[in-house]
């Protein structure tokens, strides 16, 4: 698409019977490299005591709320939209950060994971730093021994 400054600046010059330039196409973009998946990861390893002060209904809407934001943000960051994946990621846990009473473990864990994104330069690293993180709280979730 041509900016309308750029066509009547053309037709001054070339005439209005002149027929539009062409837009360039796009150059095509170079496949990713295996290795250029994203920055190295840093999941954090908690124990499965990272929940022990939750209550079953907190547990279940952290784990869910969790896995939700991986749902909608990974495939935004896979489509090229980094912005909008660490945005989802970041306001998922700053919800559960808000607006947990209980689950200190996890709200912990979820500040360290915004501290540690806010510190980076690029939307790529930051969400991959909450991805981290959330990872780390769901591998402790998997790792957990259900209460008697």
């Amino acid at each position: 698409m041509l900016p309308t400054a750029f066509l009547y600046v053309w037709m001054a010059a070339k005439g209005p019977d002149a027929p539009p330039p062409k837009p360039k196409e796009p150059a095509p973009q170079p496949m990713k490299e295996e290795t250029d998946l994203g920055p190295p990861r840093d999941v954090p390893v908690h124990p499965p005591t990272v929940f022990a002060d939750c209550p079953d209904d907190q547990l279940g809407f952290t784990v869910g709320s969790l896995a939700n934001a991986i749902e909608v943000g990974a495939p935004r960051y896979n489509q090229g939209d980094h912005v909008g994946c660490y945005r989802i990621y970041l306001g998922t846990a700053t919800d559960l950060v808000t607006t947990l009473p209980g689950c200190a473990g996890v709200r912990s864990a979820l500040v360290a994971g915004i501290i540690r994104a806010s510190g980076l330069q690029t939307y790529t690293e930051r969400a991959w730093a909450m991805r981290d993180a959330f990872d780390g709280l769901l591998e402790a979730y998997q790792r957990r021994k259900p209460a008697p």
